[in-house]
């Protein structure tokens, strides 16, 4: 599972923009990207995060799906 959170760094921990549900099993271990938003606002990655936020995973593959069937 990935997911992309939004947070702002405050008082040496993250707070989170907007509430969450994480599917983790309570001690699991993941693994934290830290990326400064100044550095991402036109990335293409970015762009694809923020196209992406709110779909389904099923919804992600039908879009890429059709994005690849079109590539010539």
């Amino acid at each position: 599972m990935n997911q992309t959170i939004e947070a702002v760094y405050k008082d040496g921990g993250f707070e989170l923009l907007e509430e969450i549900a994480l599917e983790l099993e309570e001690g699991e271990h993941v693994t934290l990207i830290i990326k400064a938003a100044e550095h991402l606002e036109d990335s293409p990655m970015s762009l694809t995060e923020k196209y992406f936020k709110g779909l389904s995973e099923e919804d992600i593959d039908k879009v890429i799906a059709h994005a690849l069937s079109r590539q010539t």
